[in-house]
């Protein structure tokens, strides 16, 4: 049985009265479900019902249930008639009474069944010697049901035995008993069909025992085990009247929603599901957001005020906002500064009714949950209850001491919020106050809004920038999150993904959840963390892809928020929580391929994206709740990668993402944008996009439709380069658009001398992006006669570098950007650049943002994205990825997770 489950008793006598409507309503609501076609399923329910009636003691009810369900009952016997007339007249031959009967459908094969009538009277005519009416029937009763014949040829044999002697002539009647014994066999088969279908459909079917509660405890089950927080002991479940949504407590933030440039007054989920959010803002606009994702999804406009308040319908079709300007976009009932309650029809947009009675302005207005009240908080002290019908202020509370704030409502409780320094919680029944919640501050001019979370736990702003909870019950503070700069005005609940939205006066919405490794507030330290977003928000252990024995990897939890380097934050580190993650090769063959670290288990993955949670004191380009990507030296260290739940960046590789550009989007740039940058502009030293070349050159770029190829192309294109590019030749068309001025098939014989001829001797300088199969002895022969630059992403042999003496050869290294002296592929040692360390972050705080301006549909003026591919499924299934990047399986296409 459901742990708590309670069978509420009821009187036969109002069940019996009320039965048959509600039978109605849920057959009704079966024919808009996946089981609408199944008829069976309508009857096992009846039958269910009936069983648990039966075994609850309600006799009665059953027997209202029984009278009601053989309705079917009566339905099958006249079809149980019919059929027996049907057999009747075929045994007596009246096939005009047969024609009759057959015109309603008996059986599911009702056409296989006309097909075996039909054939019955043709060969009866054959017989007869009626020919002429044989012909008849053949042809506007027999051809159209041709198909339903048992064998291949029968139907060209019926044609045959039109011009034959006798039925006995054609093949497939050559066994033909006459007339009379066709007739009883046909009967008798048809008989046959009738049972066959009744016992399908009512052979004597078992229910088994408790049923109904079996089905119920198997739904409340499978709730359970998808909702986001597992239980880990079965939970109490008091009602049926809703979806299961776990009680947790939220305790870390998940992400830092950015955008908005002044203060915001609310936010609100849209819909049940949780996955959309609107925030309303005094610079006047109204944001979507990605709730899960963390970021923004469109923008509204149309307020020319700041907005106080929004909402969303359940459904989430629409969007309802207030604002200083006086309008209310889409809402019902609203209150504001000339003190009056106002009743709105949402179509027409007419006042159907107005409520006076406060003194000062109103400051928060709500319907109690059957729609039948109005509630209103005002400055004036007072909360008081409108009767929609009448107009009438039924009920006044007058035990607030300060300015209310705000209110809110469930079928049982009240809450209200003040600026006493309190929370105030009713008996909605009674009105009588039951608990006072205190702890934050509400004193001064800021609208600091109260809200219940879920069944037993109350949320507030406050002043002291702090994000308070309460035990419902006990009046206790059970969590403070810290993380905004200023203000915290409210927060906003979504039980379905349990997650907890606040927004303040610093412009941002913060989202909440539960970490079972984090232990909030108590015992963390700020260390030397500069800006950080909350000490309770960094989990003690988190999730990450590892290097594992056998040369495989696997998920592992490490420890975390306890770690030195974590506490005490060096001051070029950026500490990301991360949201999306890329893969390039080098992640692949450090992970399961030859590269692999030995000795020790390290965390992979180089590319991600995601929120900022910390920075370190130097960090001055992007700061907490910025959007972000960047790299690391993934697979080389045992506690940070990017295939983790969080990630720390050094600041120089760390960037921001503009406003419209996903995770994923940002996921698939850092290492391959950044070694392009490198080759380029540190290397070859190009002169940067924002101040392009007056005396452009010639560029080879080998395997173009690579990451880094995709890249480089566009970059020394938009500097004024000519840029000539090698690859597959589908790519050929789509590498023009992004800046080729000619491309090749890099399977070409001589694909050198095709290159030197078409850019009028031989290009200047060249990047190979492969470095496989000579793809660099190629590109050093392409170089002009006089010599030029080959810049290389991969060690090259002694003989390539020596090819040509007049041309250089050599190996650049995106990981020299990081700023340390480190050990690639196992094989070579690479001191630290710090001039590479100081450019990169010059580009990134500087020439960067420029590239990426106004980027919105997965690219920017100046820049397109790659072609992204999205893998399911996480940490988990990135080994999978590896996979496919190992074994050739993907083309010009980046390949990312979501986490």
């Amino acid at each position: 049985m459901l742990p708590h489950l309670q069978t509420f008793q009821r009187t036969e006598a109002s069940l019996r009265s009320s039965l048959s409507h509600s039978l109605q309503l849920s057959l009704k609501t079966l024919n808009n479900s996946p089981f609408k076609t199944q008829s069976r399923i309508k009857e096992d329910i009846l039958r269910i019902i009936e069983q648990f009636l039966g075994d609850e003691g309600f006799a009665a009810t059953k027997l209202v249930l029984h009278d009601e369900a053989n309705l079917k009952g009566k339905e099958r016997d006249d079809r149980v008639n019919e059929g027996k007339k049907l057999k009747r007249a075929i045994l007596d031959g009246d096939w005009a009474e047969v024609d009759q009967i057959l015109s309603r459908p008996l059986v599911r094969t009702q056409k296989a069944l006309l097909y075996s009538v039909y054939k019955q009277q043709f060969l009866e005519h054959i017989e007869y010697r009626e020919l002429q009416k044989a012909f008849t029937l053949l042809n506007k009763r027999l051809k159209p049901l041709e198909r339903f014949q048992p064998t291949r040829t029968e139907f060209q044999d019926l044609c045959y035995l039109l011009s034959a002697k006798t039925v006995h002539d054609a093949p497939s009647f050559k066994h033909w008993e006459g007339v009379t014994a066709a007739r009883e066999k046909l009967a008798e088969t048809f008989g046959e069909m009738v049972e066959g279908e009744r016992e399908e459909r009512e052979g004597n079917v078992f229910v088994p025992a408790g049923r109904l509660v079996t089905l119920l405890e198997q739904a409340v089950s499978y709730q359970i085990s998808r909702a986001r927080y597992k239980p880990k002991e079965p939970p109490a479940i008091s009602s049926l009247l809703q979806d299961y949504a776990p009680s947790v407590v939220p305790n870390t933030m998940a992400s830092v929603l950015s955008g908005h440039t002044a203060n915001i007054k609310c936010a609100r989920f849209i819909g049940s599901s949780g996955r959309h959010l609107v925030s309303g803002s005094s610079d006047t606009t109204l944001r979507i957001w990605d709730a899960l994702r963390g970021h923004s999804l469109n923008v509204l406009r149309g307020h020319t005020g700041r907005i106080w308040d929004v909402d969303a319908t359940a459904r989430g079709d629409r969007v309802l906002s207030a604002s200083a300007d006086r309008t209310v976009k889409n809402h019902i009932a609203t209150g504001g500064y000339d003190k009056i309650v106002r009743l709105f029809d949402v179509e027409s947009g007419s006042i159907l009714k107005t409520f006076t009675g406060h003194s000062l302005s109103v400051s928060s207005v709500l319907f109690n949950p059957l729609g039948n009240l109005i509630v209103s908080g005002s400055k004036d002290g007072h909360v008081r209850f409108w009767d929609t019908v009448s107009g009438l202020n039924i009920r006044t509370l007058t035990a607030q001491v300060g300015e209310v704030t705000s209110v809110d409502m469930t079928d049982v409780y009240l809450l209200t919020s003040s600026r006493d320094n309190s929370i105030r919680l009713w008996d909605v029944r009674m009105l009588r106050p039951l608990t006072r919640y205190k702890a934050h501050s509400n004193t001064s001019q800021n609208f600091v809004r109260a809200s219940f979370a879920h069944a037993s736990l109350v949320v507030s702003g406050s002043d002291d920038g702090i994000l308070y909870m309460w035990d419902r019950e006990s009046g206790e503070v059970v969590q403070t999150l810290e993380g905004h700069e200023g203000v915290v005005y409210g927060a906003a609940w979504n039980g379905q993904q349990s997650l907890l939205a606040s927004y303040g006066s610093d412009g941002k919405v913060f989202t909440w959840e539960f970490d079972e490794f984090s232990n909030g507030r108590e015992g963390t330290e700020r260390g030397n963390l500069t800006n950080m977003s909350s000490t309770s928000s960094l989990p003690a252990t988190i999730k990450a892809l590892k290097t594992a024995p056998g040369n495989t990897v696997e998920v592992a939890s490490i420890p975390f928020a306890t770690r030195e380097d974590i506490k005490s934050l060096d001051k070029d580190a950026v500490l990301v929580k991360v949201r999306a993650v890329g893969l390039n090769p080098t992640d692949w063959k450090h992970a399961i391929g030859p590269w692999r670290p030995e000795g020790f288990s390290a965390v992979c993955g180089c590319d991600s994206a995601g929120d900022v949670v910390a920075v370190g004191s130097d960090v001055t380009h992007v700061k907490v709740g910025s959007r972000v990507a960047g790299f690391v030296f993934g697979t080389s260290n045992e506690t940070n990668g990017s295939y983790a739940e969080y990630v720390k960046f050094n600041k120089a590789v760390t960037f921001e993402l503009p406003e419209h550009m996903s995770y994923e989007e940002g996921a698939a740039i850092p290492i391959p944008h950044l070694t392009a940058v490198q080759a380029l502009y540190f290397r070859l030293q190009f002169s940067p996009p924002s101040a392009p070349t007056k005396d452009p050159k010639t560029i080879l770029i080998w395997g173009g439709s690579t990451a880094v190829g995709h890249q480089a192309i566009q970059l020394a294109a938009a500097n004024g380069y000519k840029v000539f590019t090698t690859a597959s030749p589908a790519k050929h068309d789509f590498l023009k658009t992004i800046g080729a001025t000619a491309c090749f098939d890099y399977k070409l014989p001589d694909v050198a001398k095709a290159i030197r001829e078409a850019s009028g001797g031989g290009v200047d300088f060249a990047l190979d992006c492969a470095c496989d199969n000579g793809s660099t002895d190629v590109a050093v022969d392409s170089i002009k006669a006089s010599g030029g630059r080959v810049i290389t992403t991969l060690p090259n042999s002694d003989a390539t570098t020596n090819r040509r003496a007049e041309v250089k050869v050599e190996f650049t290294l995106v990981y020299t950007e990081l700023g340390y002296a480190l050990r690639f592929a196992n094989a070579l040692d690479m001191p630290a650049m710090p001039e590479d360390t100081a450019a990169t972050l010059v580009w990134v705080s500087k020439e960067l943002p420029q590239v990426l301006a106004g980027w919105k549909d997965g690219k920017s003026a100046k820049l397109v994205g790659p072609k992204i591919r999205k893998l399911d499924g996480g940490l988990e299934k990135i080994i999978e990825g590896f996979e496919i990047m190992r074994d050739g399986k993907y083309s010009a296409e980046k390949l990312v997770y979501t986490i």
